[in-house]
C-alpha cells in the first residue's frame, strides 16, 4: 500500500506459483487524483524487490493489451510479452450485481 499526505493513494497484490519460483502480480492500483505521477511505477518497483528479496527468481503479470499506460510502464522495466490470451466476457447477469 501507498500512502501520501495521509490518505491511501495505491496498492498492488501479489500470489507465489506453486513451487514458490515466480511472484505472480495481479494487481496495481492508484487511485484517479494521483495517477501521472509515477506512483505505479514505485508500487511496481517496490514489489519487484520484494520479491527477488523472497528469493522468486521471476515475475510475471497480465495485463489489458488496450491498457497502454500500464504496457509502456511493464516494457520500460524489461517487462516482455510471451503470450496473448484471449478470454470470453461472459455476459452480465443482473442478479450478480447489487446497487
Amino acid at each position: 500500500l501507498l500512502i501520501r499526505r495521509n490518505q491511501w493513494v495505491g496498492s498492488v497484490q501479489t500470489l507465489l506459483n506453486e513451487d514458490r519460483t515466480v511472484g505472480l502480480i495481479q494487481n496495481i492500483g492508484v487511485v484517479p487524483d494521483w495517477r501521472g505521477h509515477g506512483l505505479g511505477k514505485v508500487l511496481l518497483l517496490k514489489v519487484l524487490h520484494e520479491l527477488r528479496n523472497a528469493g522468486m527468481q521471476k515475475a510475471q503479470l497480465e495485463v489489458t493489451m488496450k491498457n497502454h499506460i500500464a504496457l509502456n510502464l511493464y516494457y520500460s522495466l524489461g517487462f516482455r510479452r510471451r503470450k496473448i490470451l484471449y478470454r470470453e466476457v461472459p455476459p452480465l447477469e443482473t442478479e450478480d450485481y447489487y446497487i
